[in-house]
């Protein structure tokens, strides 16, 4: 009965403030150079996290004294408040990635969630504090901006990350969980406790995705990024499967590495500085709509998900599945742009839905 007050809640006030908005005149200007729609309340992803926090005020009050959360939502108000800076005033690259990794390290160093192992042929390998730090701000980085990156279409990043807090929520609870019958109960209680926290994420980010679908408003890189960092946390949260989590958003992880190496070594161009190469705008170049796109990138990662949840604990699989996804994800990519010599263009009557 929780789970249902917490959904009615969401909606209603996702709902009142989508009107405010209209009625304060918060609104975005759409760019000239895309299919025209009317202008819809802008930066929602400040009333995201607003409400997201109030959220475990109402319904889990004793979350908030736990350390792991602390440490999430303090580091979390430092990217809210610069990505609704950089909204107005543009902030410099350099200065959002600063407090990306002043987030990474209140993660590290509030509540020790980090990257401390990982497993090697069915062997736990322990990391040095040093190189774990190292590890965890790399990782919550690099999310961060992977999925940034990939938000130029309307509802398909938030799309991708819905589906991942539940996919967490549905690991633990009916793989993980079960296939571990002897953990203690300390351990039990930080599993479930990583459920609730997924399937609160879910359940906002569901509400926020179908909002900027049509669009009726938008998150923006605020909301964007809060969810991000809100996925990274959980991934080192939960005994760092960072495996699964890159085999579920495969095409947005591999993207932003051929992004990144694109820019670098082609392009020759600092890789925070956006330009049209990312994977939809290349299916766009080869005339897929952007509605297209969006279904495609969703429904890859629904297959993902599903196959991952029946394989277990199989972990051998796992692997040889993420390889198999990016020998042909980067195999294509050099084939095209690099043998083939095609060019990204980008043409905005191919933005046309």
């Amino acid at each position: 009965m929780k789970w249902l007050w917490l959904i009615i809640f969401a909606i209603i006030w996702a709902v009142i403030w989508l009107f405010l908005f209209r009625r304060l005149n918060i609104l975005d200007k759409p760019w000239p150079d895309v299919p025209p729609r009317n202008r819809v309340p802008n930066i929602q992803g400040i009333i995201l996290f607003f409400w997201v926090f109030i959220s475990f005020i109402i319904f889990f009050p004793n979350y908030l004294t736990a350390d792991p959360l602390k440490a999430f939502f303090i580091g979390s108000s430092g990217l809210v408040v610069v990505y609704l800076l950089d909204v107005f005033y543009d902030v410099p690259p350099i200065v959002r990635l600063l407090f990306q990794i002043i987030a990474a390290s209140i993660l590290f160093f509030v509540w020790w969630v980090w990257l401390k192992y990982f497993y090697f042929w069915w062997h736990m390998i322990s990391l040095p504090e040093w190189l774990s730090y190292i590890l965890t701000v790399f990782w919550v980085v690099f999310f961060i901006n992977a999925v940034n990156w990939f938000d130029w279409i309307n509802g398909m990043a938030s799309g991708i990350l819905t589906i991942w807090f539940l996919t967490i929520a549905l690991l633990l609870k009916f793989v993980v969980i079960p296939a571990y019958p002897h953990m203690t109960q300390q351990e039990l209680e930080r599993l479930l406790f990583v459920v609730d926290l997924s399937l609160v994420f879910f359940i906002w980010s569901l509400i926020y995705m179908i909002i900027e679908w049509k669009p009726w408003g938008l998150l923006r890189d605020v909301g964007i990024v809060f969810l991000a960092y809100a996925l990274a946390f959980l991934s080192l949260l939960w005994w760092a499967k960072i495996g699964a989590l890159i085999v579920v958003l495969s095409l947005m992880i591999f993207d932003a590495i051929w992004v990144g190496l694109y820019r670098i070594f082609v392009l020759k161009k600092n890789p925070m500085r956006g330009d049209y190469t990312h994977l939809h705008h290349r299916l766009q170049n080869f005339w897929w709509t952007r509605w297209e796109v969006k279904v495609f990138v969703l429904w890859w990662s629904i297959f993902w998900m599903i196959l991952l949840i029946l394989q277990g604990t199989n972990t051998v699989w796992k692997l040889i599945i993420a390889g198999l996804m990016a020998i042909v994800f980067f195999g294509v990519n050099i084939y095209l742009y690099l043998i083939k010599k095609k060019k990204v263009e980008f043409l905005p009557e191919r933005l046309k839905e």
